[in-house]
């Protein structure tokens, strides 16, 4: 079916409900674009409610489809972040463009396009992925500038009878799932949606009980050293073992924390079984460090330092083998009180890990004279740098910084040889993925890592 000219504003519904005014305002205040308001979210929500309404009485089913695309980033070869609001706006118009008969664009908020489809069902799957590549497509001002969004799809079936708030929800949950199962992900069969309600309210519910008892269980992930092949670290990922519906993984067990606002409980919770697994493996001869996942706003517990040295004489467990992950979120504490956090951190002897250093806000100058571990982003981002030439340039300074902290270079998401041919060719140190072994329990974890000790090399010759 062809598209049709650029819709024009009465198609797209109130100005006030398709662009905030921080977008509105861009070409005289270049500022990145704020948080909708809640008077501004409730109109855009009751302007797709009504336009929902309006298509129904014409149609007798619907396609409801949820786009969520990610934020144009900063930094790194990567869109200013006074740019931010007109790849945004751009991104919109861009779609805009593209409509079909019987399609009417919706913005819910600074990233996410609601667009509601009077067409044929049987043509959801492949017009969502015509949405897809009009979401990624480069806008013309920033073509060959790295703005491509990781976008997500969630579709809703409305049918006779279904009410706006049902489809709205039903619509809401498909885009968690989408969200879930990465970027590019298009969630819209009906009864997959409808499952994965009632098995997140049951996981929400039961969530508090398994944080408060022994229900979780340490899976390891293996960290390979990229220039002599052994096994220099494990990272560690939890597992929830429920009693009715099976194993619950890291990330959707960390999304249902972060929902539920116990992100800080699980993380602590973490720690005490990661201290079991250094004690036993100490007890084997193995002194291979352990990752665990860290959010910098946990670091703001009062005497935080002081208790993990506490938990790691408990545990027999030596703390310099207890290295914290630790990720950037909104919830964190100032700069300066980061600093102290860290600087008592490594006087207690635990090494830091930077991670998701593409997403990391505040400068590395608060690193200096600290013992890092390590700076980590994702294999997919690092590639994503190469394509153009001061993104290139950066990431080669990125890894000079790293090692002149005195950390490695990590790179979590290589799944193929190629990848981990690639990323010691950009002198990249160490490497987490498919590709670098499978995660297993901590006592089979242990068990390879004595078979690979006794059979590999002790020594990495480079490293001397």
């Amino acid at each position: 079916m062809p598209t049709k000219p650029r819709a024009s504003n009465h198609q797209l519904g109130p100005t006030e409900a398709l662009l905030p005014p921080a977008v509105l305002r861009t070409a005289r205040t270049p500022r990145a674009p704020a948080p909708l308001r809640p008077a501004q979210r409730a109109r855009a929500s009751a302007g797709l409610q009504a336009a929902l309404l309006r298509a129904s009485q014409n149609a007798p089913v619907l396609d409801l489809v949820l786009a969520e695309i990610g934020r144009p980033t900063g930094g790194l070869g990567g869109v200013r972040e006074s740019d931010a609001p007109r790849v945004l706006r751009q991104i919109g118009e861009n779609l805009a463009n593209h409509l079909e008969h019987g399609e009417s664009l919706h913005l819910l908020g600074d990233q996410r396009f609601a667009i509601v489809r009077c067409v044929e069902p049987d043509r959801t799957e492949q017009r969502c992925q015509r949405l897809l590549v009009e979401l990624q497509r480069p806008v013309s001002q920033f073509a060959g500038r790295r703005i491509v969004p990781e976008a997500v799809l969630g579709v809703a079936r409305v049918e006779t009878g279904t009410s706006t708030t049902l489809a709205l929800r039903r619509a809401q949950a498909a885009l968690d799932a989408a969200r879930d199962e990465g970027p590019g992900a298009v969630v819209w069969h009906r009864p997959v949606v409808d499952e994965f309600l009632r098995l997140r309210r049951r996981l929400l519910l039961d969530l508090p009980s398994a944080l408060a008892s022994p229900a979780l269980t340490l899976f390891l992930e293996p960290t390979l050293c990229l220039r002599s092949g052994a096994i220099v670290a494990a990272r560690a990922q939890p597992r929830w073992v429920h009693p009715r519906l099976g194993q619950v993984g890291a990330a959707e067990l960390a999304a249902l924390a972060r929902e539920t606002g116990r992100l800080r409980d699980l993380e602590l919770a973490l720690l005490p079984l990661a201290l079991e697994h250094l004690r036993a493996s100490a007890d084997l001869g193995l002194t291979l460090p352990l990752a665990v996942s860290l959010s910098a706003g946990t670091l703001a517990t009062d005497f935080f330092a002081e208790r993990l040295r506490d938990a790691c004489a408990q545990a027999g467990a030596r703390a310099d083998r207890l290295q914290l992950e630790l990720h950037d979120d909104s919830a964190g504490p100032d700069p300066d009180l980061l600093r102290q956090r860290l600087h008592e951190l490594s006087a207690v002897g635990v090494r830091i890990v930077i991670s998701d250093i593409n997403r990391w806000r505040l400068p590395l100058s608060h690193m200096l004279g600290l013992p890092l571990a390590g700076l980590k982003c994702n294999a997919r981002w690092a590639r994503e740098q190469i394509t153009e030439p001061r993104a290139r340039a950066a990431l080669g300074a990125l890894v000079r910084v790293g090692h002149a902290l005195g950390g490695h270079i990590v790179a979590s998401g290589a799944d193929t040889a190629a990848d981990l041919v690639w990323l010691k060719e950009q002198q990249f140190d160490h490497a987490q993925g498919t590709a670098c072994g499978s995660l297993m329990s901590a006592p089979e974890f242990l068990g390879y890592a004595r078979t690979l000790r006794a059979k590999g090399p002790r020594i990495d010759p480079f490293s001397i």
